[in-house]
This record gives structure tokens, sequence and C-alpha cells, in this order.
């Protein structure tokens, strides 16, 4: 197993222990990039990209048309693990919360 597949595995191990709002705000406090995907019709977040880690390696934590996964990149290496897609859920819903108390503040 390569150095970046052990980085990438243990980001996906931190995503499958969160269990509350407060899991998800400790782990999102280490993120150094969020991008929300909002459907403006509904008004609801339905995916998310987060960058955790940056400059080697590029490590993200994506969640879009129903895939979780987190993405590692270093150099010409790339590796890719899908992780729960309620723990995923878990995240949109904190974002939502997030995105309406800016939005409607």
């Amino acid at each position: 197993m390569s150095d970046l597949e052990k980085i990438v595995r243990g980001y996906k191990n931190d995503l499958e222990k969160l269990e509350t709002y407060e899991d998800v705000e400790r782990f999102l406090d280490y993120a150094l990039d969020i991008e929300i995907l909002v459907d403006l019709e509904t008004k609801t977040v339905n995916g998310f990209d987060i960058c955790v880690c940056c400059g080697g390696p590029n490590v993200y934590i994506i969640y879009s048309r129903g895939y979780a996964r987190v993405e590692g990149y270093w150099l010409p290496e790339k590796t890719e693990i899908s992780f729960d897609k309620e723990k995923a859920e878990l995240i949109c819903d904190y974002l939502q919360d997030i995105w309406e108390g800016i939005i409607w503040s």
C-alpha cells in the first residue's frame, strides 16, 4: 500500500466515525476549502467538495450525484476510495444548516 493510499484510507476511516453534527464540525475544522453544491430551485445542498490536504499530496472529500468518495493525488499517482453515503448525507445536512444561516440571516 502506497503512502497516498494510507493517507486516503485514514480520511475515509475518519469519515466513517462521524455520528453527530459535533463530529462533522470537528472534522470540518481541518478543511482547507469547502465548495457546496446547491440546487437553487429547491434551495438544498446536494453535494460538496472539501479540500483537506494540499501541496503534496492533495486530498479531497467529494459527494455528488449520490457517490461519496475520498480522492488523493500525489505526482502521477491517484487513489480513490468510496465511503458511506449516510456519512456524506450527514455532512450535507450540516452544510445545509450553515448555508441557510448565511443566506437567510
